[in-house]
C-alpha cells in the first residue's frame, strides 16, 4: 500500500482550529476530511498564569509519566499531581491546576470517541539542540490493525511541527534508514537532513492549541520533535477502547523490557 501523507496541495491548507469543548461529530467529521485538527483549549486566566510559573527541572525517563486505563480512574488525579510536582520547582497549587488541566484535556479527547480509556504519556526536556535538524516521522502502530488518533501539547515549550511529502516512497526509505542508524550518528543525521528536503511544515495554530491528528491507519500524519531552545513538557493523549488500550500496553510493555526502562515510577495502568 502506498502511503500519501496528506494530499498534494496539503501544506498550503489552513489547519480547521475549534473548542476543546466542540461536538464530536464536528471533530470526527473534520479528522475524516483533513487528518488533523487544532483544538483550541479554552485555557482560563489562572491556567495561563500557571503555565507561565511552570518549571522543568529534570530530563529523561525520570520525566515521564505513562498511564493505560479510564480517565475516570480515581487515583489518577493524586498521581498526575504528584509527578508534576518532580519535574521541577512547583508549588502544590501549580501541580494541582495543571494536573486538573491535562484531565480535562483527556476526558474531552475520549469523548470525542465515546470512551473513557486512553494512554496518557508526558515528557520533560531540558533545551537541547538535537531537533534544529527535524527528525520528520509517523507514529509507530499503538494497536493493530485499527485506525488511531493522537493529541499532542506541549504544556510548557515548542509545540510539535507537522509536515507533508509528495514522496512517500523517499520518506519511507529514508525514515527506515533514519532509525537503522542510531540516533545521533552521522549516518541518522544525513537521512534527517534529506527528509527535510522532501516534507514541507504544516503551519498549525501555536501554544494555547493542541493538535489531534490521525497517527496510525490509512494516510497517518507526518510530524517531528521542535527544536527545543527552552525546557519543554510535552502531553500525548491516544484514546481507544479498553481492549485497544490494553493492547497498547502489552506492546509498549514488552518493548520496555528490552531497555529495562517498565520499573520507572510513573508507569502504570489500570485495565
Amino acid at each position: 500500500m502506498i502511503i500519501t501523507y496528506f494530499s498534494k496541495n496539503m501544506a498550503d491548507l489552513k489547519i480547521k482550529i475549534v473548542p476543546l469543548n466542540t461536538d464530536k461529530h464536528v471533530i470526527i467529521t473534520s479528522l475524516n476530511d483533513q487528518r488533523m485538527i487544532s483544538i483550541d483549549l479554552q485555557l482560563s486566566s489562572e491556567e495561563k498564569k500557571v503555565l507561565q510559573d511552570l518549571k522543568i527541572g529534570i530530563d529523561g525517563v525520570m520525566g515521564n509519566f505513562l498511564y493505560w486505563g479510564s480517565v475516570d480512574n480515581e487515583d489518577l488525579p493524586s498521581n498526575l499531581k504528584s509527578y508534576i510536582g518532580t519535574v521541577g520547582e512547583n508549588n502544590d497549587i501549580t501541580a494541582d491546576v495543571i494536573s486538573r488541566l491535562i484531565l480535562r484535556i483527556a476526558k474531552h479527547v475520549t469523548k470525542y470517541f465515546d470512551t473513557k480509556f486512553a494512554w496518557i504519556e508526558t515528557k520533560t526536556f531540558l533545551a537541547n539542540d538535537t531537533f534544529i535538524i527535524p527528525r520528520w516521522h509517523i507514529d509507530d502502530k499503538f494497536f493493530k490493525p485499527h485506525t488511531a488518533y493522537k493529541l499532542v501539547w506541549a504544556i510548557k515549550g515548542s509545540q510539535t511541527r507537522f509536515g507533508v511529502t509528495e514522496d512517500p516512497t523517499e520518506f519511507s526509505k529514508l525514515t527506515a534508514l533514519e532509525i537503522q542508524a542510531g540516533h545521533g550518528t552521522d549516518e541518522n543525521m544525513r537521512a534527517r537532513k534529506e527528509l527535510d528536503q522532501i516534507v514541507n511544515e504544516v503551519k498549525t495554530q501555536r501554544n494555547e492549541a493542541a493538535v489531534l491528528y490521525r497517527s496510525a491507519g490509512e494516510n497517518p500524519v507526518v510530524h517531528s520533535e521542535p527544536h527545543m531552545n527552552k525546557n519543554r513538557l510535552f502531553l500525548g493523549i491516544v484514546p481507544g477502547t479498553k481492549a485497544e488500550i490494553s493492547e497498547w500496553y502489552e506492546r509498549k510493555k514488552q518493548k520496555d523490557i528490552k531497555k529495562g526502562a517498565e520499573s520507572r515510577k510513573w508507569y502504570y495502568n489500570t485495565l
